[in-house]
This record gives C-alpha cells, structure tokens and sequence, in this order.
C-alpha cells in the first residue's frame, strides 16, 4: 500500500472519489473496488473492478498467470446491453444534472470524479469506439466536449465530439491537478 493511505476508502478519498457520492462498492479485505455501469436510461448495464495495487498492463499480467479479473481495471459488460448499440454502458450518472446544456465526455472513472469535482457533468464511457458512441452522444441533445487523453484511443474518441480538448501527453485528467485542468477547459 501506499504510505499515505492504508485503506481502500482512503485511496479513493486521496484521487478525489468519496464512495459516498457514487454507485461503488468497497471491498476492504480484497482491496477492490467496483464501481456500476449504467445506461442513459438508468438501466444497470455492468460494472468496473479497480484494485490499486493491481497490474494494469494485460501482457504483463498473463506473463504472472493473471485472469483479466485480476488486473488493476476489469470491466463487464452485460450481454443485453451489448445486444443494443445505443446503449452504451457509462460511469458517472449519479451526478449527472438534466438542466446543463453540456455533456463532458472522458474516458476513466477518475477522469470523471475529476470533472465533477469541477461542477461539470460528466461520463465516463470506457470505450472509444465511435459507431455505438455517435448514436449514443446524439441521444443526450446538449453539446458534447471531450477532455482526452492524447493517444491514439483518445484521438479516436473525439471524432464522435461537438469540440474536445486533449490533455498534455502522458496525462489524462484524473491526475491533473484542479488548476491544470480549469487551464485545459478554459474554464
């Protein structure tokens, strides 16, 4: 563990997320957190697993004999939502407010917490893969920003947003700071 946390609560507290304010389930003992997908609709759509101490890297995980489930982030996604195309499981709906006119799209659950800690809505989509995605921003009828990582993932994921911003590279927006990210959004 890190010396400066010695719980889970206290990890996700230290990157800005208090499970209090959101749909996520902490698992002291095991050390995993899991954190519920849901649809524009509000339908209970998965779920993302978030061990801190975990392998993120998927070769180097099965190179340890790893399951994808062990790794770091593990996402599942149910078979009936992925039968649909529009609807696209998202992180971020409990604190979504109707009356913006703005939908800030990222791509990581602490990419999220970051932005609402702004006061922004803003959604996680844990995916960048534009047909499903097109269809999906269009239903939501405000404007869509993307605030993305500078790779070829988030490259991708703009293409599917009104304006986007990308974050300097090897950042994304969960690790900036309040400050850097208000300079990213102009805000």
């Amino acid at each position: 563990m890190n010396a400066q946390w010695t719980t889970l609560t206290e990890h996700l507290l230290s990157r800005g997320l208090d499970p209090n304010l959101y749909h996520v389930m902490v698992d002291e003992d095991d050390r995993v957190a899991t954190f519920f997908l849901y649809t524009i609709a509000g339908f209970l759509a998965g779920y993302q697993t978030y061990r801190p101490e975990g392998v993120k890297n998927t070769s180097e995980g099965r190179k340890l004999g790893l399951t994808p489930k062990e790794l770091k982030y593990f996402t599942f996604v149910s078979r009936d939502v992925e039968k649909h195309p529009h609807a696209v499981p998202v992180f971020g709906m409990e604190r979504f407010d109707w009356s913006k006119d703005t939908l800030y799209v990222v791509e990581g659950l602490f990419d999220a917490v970051k932005l609402h800690s702004l006061g922004l809505n803003a959604i996680a989509v844990l995916c960048n893969n534009p047909k499903p995605l097109r269809a999906f921003f269009r239903a939501w009828g405000m404007r869509v920003v993307g605030v993305l990582d500078n790779d070829p993932g988030g490259l991708e994921l703009a293409k599917v947003c009104d304006e986007y911003f990308l974050c300097p590279p090897g950042r994304d927006p969960g690790d900036m700071t309040t400050d850097e990210l208000k300079e990213l959004l102009q805000l």
